[in-house]
């Protein structure tokens, strides 16, 4: 095994937590990484990283879902509002 290469111990992490661009977010203690045989560079998440990492995830979209739900209320108000006024307007 050449060094740019990981261990096999390594190398079964990397099916299970291969990570792109997403693994950005996390500090570089948490992203251990290797060379492949094309010269590319891929990161590799530990378990317990991962684990974080996806609970971020989910706080994200979870924050950003309700968000738009409070947004889109918001506007069928200012609809049924400008509704009436017009109707009032008319009268």
């Amino acid at each position: 095994m050449s060094a740019n290469q990981p261990d096999p111990v390594f190398f079964s992490l990397i099916s299970i937590c291969r990570v792109c661009v997403c693994c950005r977010e996390l500090e570089d203690r948490h992203r251990p990484s290797y060379v492949s045989e094309d010269g590319a560079r891929h990161n590799v998440l530990s378990a317990c990283a991962k684990e974080y990492h996806e609970k971020e995830k989910k706080k994200k979209k979870k924050k950003k879902k309700k968000k738009k739900k409070k947004k889109k209320k918001k506007k069928k108000k200012k609809k049924k509002e400008e509704e009436e006024e017009k109707k009032r307007r008319r009268r």
